[in-house]
């Protein structure tokens, strides 16, 4: 259900409709509680580091990309919307901040890590 609302949310920003007709649906009965914790940091932590690649010298720049992904998931929390929203101009690698947009829990910035920062500064050089 949260999938249509931000979609329609995206259609909406995006000036393809004016109405939002999913924004106050909601599904009765007993609502359930996602899983959390079902990773350890450490396991976290391994995803990033053993995902190509090392050293940027050689690698496509998708691994590139999906490197600077996984790290700002895993160190920086980002949610798959945030992420799907997020554009160039959203990203200044000279303050290692991230503008991330409102996706239903309000606007933020972001100052990447040592490691996303790190990976962002990888790129940009």
């Amino acid at each position: 259900l949260r999938g249509i609302r931000y979609y329609y949310e995206w259609l909406q920003a995006e000036n393809k409709i004016k109405h939002n007709p999913a924004r106050k649906l909601y599904i009765k009965g007993q609502t359930q509680q996602l899983p959390s914790d079902l990773l350890s940091k450490k396991e976290m932590n391994h995803i990033y580091v053993d995902y190509p690649p090392d050293s940027y010298r050689g690698q496509t720049i998708v691994q590139q990309r999906n490197k600077v992904l996984i790290g700002l998931v895993v160190y920086q929390a980002m949610r798959l919307d945030e992420l799907a929203q997020l554009r160039v101009e959203d990203i200044n690698l000279y303050k290692g901040t991230i503008y991330i947009k409102k996706t239903g829990r309000g606007a933020k910035n972001i100052e990447t890590g040592s490691s996303s920062g790190a990976t962002l500064t990888g790129i940009h050089q």
